[in-house]
């Protein structure tokens, strides 16, 4: 359904698929507790964002998600990250979301 490299971009935001390299970008934007609450992760830590990042790659490996990379291409850096999941081919669906 998807291509390994499939980048969605305009000229102010650019998603990329999610990579383990991306580790160090998120534990620098992810400190405030808050942004946490309502999200099925608290990623304020490197452990727990370690652990997000290969849970996300497996599930990419598996075709059920494609999580990505938000890059602010105004001021050159990570932004976040956001997801197709719970990817169905026989109901030809996805949803979007896992976001911060």
């Amino acid at each position: 359904m998807f291509e390994d490299e499939l980048i969605l971009e305009n000229e102010i935001v650019k998603l990329r698929l999610l990579s383990t390299d991306d580790l160090d970008d998120f534990n620098e934007i992810s400190d405030e507790k808050s942004i946490w609450e309502y999200f099925t992760s608290d990623l304020n830590n490197e452990e727990n964002i370690k652990i997000w990042i290969d849970e996300a790659l497996e599930q990419h490996k598996a075709k059920s998600r494609y999580p990505f990379t938000i890059i602010d291409k105004i001021l050159h850096r990570t932004a976040g990250s956001t997801s197709f999941g719970n990817i169905s081919y026989r109901d030809k669906r996805i949803e979007i979301g896992w976001t911060w």
